[in-house]
């Protein structure tokens, strides 16, 4: 199951930290539980604006999001690492360099 952080208000970004078990089969016949492989990764999308978004969550989580169509222009950056702090600053530094050009 995803866990997401609400980034969105004051960083204009959204925080996925990947994290969970699952049944798995090893070996033919024997059913374990284990770590999803993602563990502790953490995902960042960032936006060079607010977007006006939310998380459904129905068995899944699903986002939407609406920006308006203007000639501000958008740029979405996405990242993932095992540091939050470094996926962050890398997926902002993105975002933000398009509003800068």
């Amino acid at each position: 199951m995803a866990e997401v952080s609400p980034t969105l208000k004051d960083q204009n970004a959204l925080h996925i930290s990947e994290d969970g078990t699952m049944m798995c089969e090893p070996e033919r016949g024997m059913e374990v539980e284990g770590r999803l492989m993602y563990s502790g990764l953490n995902s960042i999308f960032a936006f060079s604006r607010n977007p006006l978004g939310k998380a459904k969550i129905e068995g899944q989580t699903k986002y939407t999001f609406r920006f308006p169509c203007d000639q501000t222009g958008l740029t979405i950056s996405h990242t993932m690492n095992d540091d939050y702090n470094l996926a962050l600053k890398w997926a902002k530094h993105t975002a933000e360099s398009r509003k800068n050009n």
